[in-house]
């Protein structure tokens, strides 16, 4: 070990927006990061002004109450568990933020690349510091190709990411086509930390639930609801579903956590929810995405892969296998893809100008 020198990194993803992956991955890459850093700091996004339209959907939305809530349970388990920096950034305002204050900005994970979402803005791709403080740790451009009109841009910033890696296998592929050089495909880091790790953050509800039941996270539309009801009757399960039931929309991400472990059994479209069923040893079954016109589902894909189980979606899987998972070759599989993202920041850390600092 060398002369000690502190070295501070800051994380660059979706901020705003109360969604439970989304916060739950910042708090895994923060914690992670610690490992590698004497400090870890989270940069708060300002989210863009909201549109008229925009504003009139929120007064007519029927969960306004709930998404008042939900966004305090936020902020409740933000104040506890997520550092932020004292100064936020914008796409206006990246020029002007004090990179200088840090020896690393990582971006990641979540669906950060995405040419289809109107959240990602270019700090989501570092161009505001120098090239050798970017890092990319399994950001995800939640999509099968890349705009037309959008590649030479996706050039120019994915081109000045010289420690570059993504979440999934596809966007590996179409990012190394763009720039010319190999991406390795490391995993979301919330599989990095195991269930005790998880454990520290689960909040129990402060109502009661039933004894047994499915839970149910849909992000896409509801189509499925008919379906899923029938699976849960066929094994006298209640059904608990987070977005339709107003009592559960409300929660934050410590209940989140708290009613996938309990349950007997998860089904979702959501990456995370199944993310955290594997991660409480909770059966889970997926379905595929319904209300969007993106094709999501290559996370999947890899998630499966990077597994080594075979897909579990709704309409495939049978009966006799619901509750059949190998969760043993899951934890094998994902020890050995740990390894990976390991190895990926080490080599970074090593091979900096402070290499004589934490890890040495």
């Amino acid at each position: 070990m060398g002369n000690e020198v502190n070295m501070r990194c800051a994380i660059i993803t979706f901020t705003y927006g109360d969604n439970y992956g989304q916060r739950l991955q910042n708090l895994a890459m923060q914690e992670m990061l610690k490992d590698y850093f004497d400090e870890v700091f989270t940069i708060k996004q300002i989210p863009p002004k909201k549109s008229l339209k925009e504003k009139i959907k929120c007064l007519l939305n029927l969960y306004k109450k709930q998404l008042k809530k939900r966004h305090n349970s936020f902020q409740i388990f933000d104040k506890k568990n997520i550092l932020y920096y004292s100064i936020p950034i914008s796409k206006e305002s990246a020029d002007f933020f004090p990179e200088e204050k840090f020896d690393f900005f990582v971006v990641g994970s979540d669906q950060v690349w995405s040419p289809f979402s109107p959240d990602v803005n270019s700090t989501m791709f570092l161009t505001f510091v120098p090239p050798n403080k970017r890092i990319a740790i399994s950001p995800s451009l939640a999509c099968d190709n890349i705009p037309t009109e959008q590649k030479d841009k996706y050039f120019k910033y994915l081109n000045g990411i010289k420690n570059i890696s993504t979440r999934e296998e596809q966007g590996s592929e179409i990012v190394a086509n763009i720039i010319g050089r190999d991406v390795p495909t490391l995993l979301d880091p919330t599989l990095v930390h195991k269930q005790k790790f998880w454990d520290n953050y689960i909040k129990e509800t402060n109502f009661k639930i039933p004894q047994k039941y499915c839970f149910c996270y849909c992000l896409g539309s509801n189509e499925e609801n008919s379906k899923i009801k029938e699976l849960c009757d066929l094994f006298d399960l209640q059904v608990i579903n987070m977005m339709t039931d107003k009592k559960y929309y409300s929660l934050g991400p410590g209940e989140f956590l708290y009613l996938i472990k309990n349950a007997e059994l998860v089904i979702t479209d959501s990456y995370h929810g199944t993310i955290f069923s594997y991660i409480f040893k909770v059966p889970f079954i997926n379905f595929k995405r319904k209300g969007t016109s993106i094709d999501m589902n290559s996370r999947f894909n890899t998630l499966y892969k990077k597994m080594g189980i075979k897909p579990r979606y709704l309409y495939q899987i049978k009966e006799e296998e619901i509750f059949k998972i190998d969760f043993d070759l899951i934890d094998k599989n994902i020890e050995n893809e740990k390894k990976q993202v390991f190895k990926f920041i080490e080599n970074i850390v090593l091979n900096s100008d402070k290499k004589e600092g934490k890890i040495g």
